[in-house]
């Protein structure tokens, strides 16, 4: 943002699809080029303190001595773990490859727990089709030495604009 702003652009909304992160927060050079900066958030913003939200905080304080803003990183280990906890839920003490991506194939509503901003259906019915849904995303706006969540704290969607 610091550049383009050097720059002259009059930048009306400063979208970063990175950068939502504590290391952010904690950077003092990044914090002050990165004022009024929108970015993109995967899943709900913890600062949002839902159940899944907080069960994921929680989690991150008490196995790794986290606490603050997650970055990318952390929010793909934690759903990729919660999809494969889910996935093993269901093969009943079955423990083959095949059963496992069975199990995966037959989740139509994977929420990561609440924390995805749209249920995600990892069956195979609409392989190789143009999807049906838009993208979602939670956006926060950094004001100082947070992050706060705009849109209500709703996920903002897009629209598929043709096949």
């Amino acid at each position: 943002l610091n550049t383009a702003r050097q720059a002259g652009l009059k930048l009306v909304a400063p979208i970063n699809a990175s950068g939502y992160s504590q290391t952010l927060l904690t950077t003092p050079t990044a914090l002050r080029s990165a004022q009024g900066g929108i970015f993109s958030v995967t899943q709900v913003p913890p600062s949002e303190h839902t159940h899944g939200t907080d069960v994921e905080m929680a989690a991150f304080k008490k196995y790794e001595h986290f606490s603050g803003v997650p970055n990318l990183n952390w929010t793909f280990g934690w759903l990729s773990g919660r999809l494969t906890v889910d996935a093993l839920e269901k093969i009943h003490g079955k423990s083959t490859r095949t059963a496992f991506l069975a199990a995966l194939r037959k989740m139509t509503h994977f929420t990561g727990t609440g924390l995805l901003p749209q249920p995600s259906n990892l069956s195979l019915a609409d392989f190789g089709k143009t999807p049906t849904t838009t993208q979602c995303d939670y956006f926060v706006k950094l004001e100082g030495k947070k992050f706060v969540t705009i849109n209500g704290g709703k996920p903002v969607c897009g629209k598929n604009v043709g096949s």
